[in-house]
């Protein structure tokens, strides 16, 4: 019987087989470089003091402005952020546009249907929100004027002008927010054929809310947004302080910024003004009649109340809101305002020729760190 020959070589062998080669695992060696990726951009950018990035861009036939306060941000990660912001503006004004006639408001409004009309649920849920306020302010806030304010030129029809009694007459006969139905989420009912809805007292102050919301979802807590000159304000600013806003004196046809009277400081609201310094037309009587009418009555608002500022927790009611004490006034927007939400306002009215006088909400200068723009500097 033949022995097998076990040599040095065999035990080599042998013990060659007793070391295997460790497993890879794939998952776990992500995970260790993830770790490692963010341990090196933490330490890399931990030190970096903190920057105000800034974008800009129109919508709505006006400009809006974002600023974000960012501590190891890039230009890259900026510009990739503009673009969705634009992306989400541009979809609004596809949507709200009155001057485009293919945005799906304009094929709502040129619809002469009386049954339900298939609309966006942006457009069904801004149409909700204007029937609340119309409701709660006896008709002062009433997004179906179009034919009104085209009859003074005010829309798409300019110049501007003052309209013969039965041109006024026939255009006010198309109008009224009681003859608008919100039927469902993404469906409107006329009361009437030529029934036509704007946005225009409500879309800017929404929008700058959207785009806030989009931002923190994104991460971001310290932002401002500006959109035709509604805001909405998060977190603080540069300084670590509130986010400082000025109110313009309402002077006619005053340039933006030329003349700041007072100085709101706020953290985490929604600011919007209405006046009636810059949009108006003169008659054939040397007044100025505003574009802000008094639904109530089918005509412009004639007061001494020159702008309206308030102070809320969303954009869209702020922006909604000032219009309608704006058509109030003080006497009759302070006590309703009182009663029915937990916004304040700021009434500037014209005293004398050249004078005016500030008339505010108690809340107001609590809630804002509000200061005269010659004692705020």
């Amino acid at each position: 019987m033949r022995r097998a020959f076990r040599g040095p070589g065999a035990l080599i062998c042998t013990r060659m087989k007793l070391i295997q080669p460790r497993r890879f695992y794939p998952i776990k060696t992500l995970w260790v470089l993830a770790v490692l990726a963010a341990l090196f951009v933490y330490t890399t950018q931990r030190d970096r003091p903190a920057q105000t990035w800034r974008m800009a861009g129109e919508i709505f036939g006006a400009g809006y402005s974002v600023q974000l306060v960012e501590r190891g941000f890039d230009a890259r990660r900026l510009a990739a952020l503009h673009r969705e912001i634009q992306e989400l503006l541009d979809a609004m004004d596809a949507e709200l546009s009155t001057w485009k006639p293919d945005s799906a408001l304009s094929k709502f409004n040129a619809d002469p249907s009386l049954a339900p009309i298939e609309v966006t649920p942006r457009i069904a849920e801004l149409a909700a929100l204007s029937l609340e306020l119309s409701r709660a302010s006896g008709g002062a806030f009433d997004v179906t004027f179009s034919p009104l304010f085209d009859a003074w030129g005010f829309g798409r029809t300019g110049p501007k002008r003052t309209p013969d009694p039965e041109t006024e007459a026939a255009a006010r006969a198309n109008c009224g927010y009681h003859l608008l139905t919100v039927v469902s989420s993404n469906q409107l009912q006329k009361g009437l054929p030529g029934l036509q809805i704007v946005f225009n007292a409500i879309a800017p102050g929404y929008a700058a809310q959207e785009v806030a919301d989009l931002l923190m979802r994104r991460g971001h807590t310290n932002i401002y947004v500006d959109v035709g000159g509604e805001i909405v304000v998060r977190g603080r600013n540069l300084k670590g302080g509130p986010w400082r806003i000025g109110i313009e004196r309402p002077v006619l046809d005053i340039e933006p910024g030329a003349d700041v009277m007072a100085i709101l400081e706020l953290s985490d609201a929604a600011v919007a003004t209405s006046g009636d310094y810059r949009n108006y037309v003169l008659g054939e009587d040397g007044e100025a009649y505003s574009h802000l009418f008094d639904p109530r009555v089918g005509r412009p608002v004639r007061s001494r109340v020159a702008s309206v500022t308030v102070v809320a927790n969303h954009g869209a009611w702020a922006d909604a809101l000032a219009t309608t004490l704006f058509v109030m006034g003080p006497e009759e927007g302070l006590p309703w305002l009182a009663e029915h939400t937990d916004a304040e306002a700021l009434f500037i009215v014209r005293e004398g020729e050249t004078g005016f006088r500030e008339i505010a909400s108690p809340g107001l200068f609590a809630r804002t760190g509000y200061a005269a723009a010659d004692s705020a500097q």
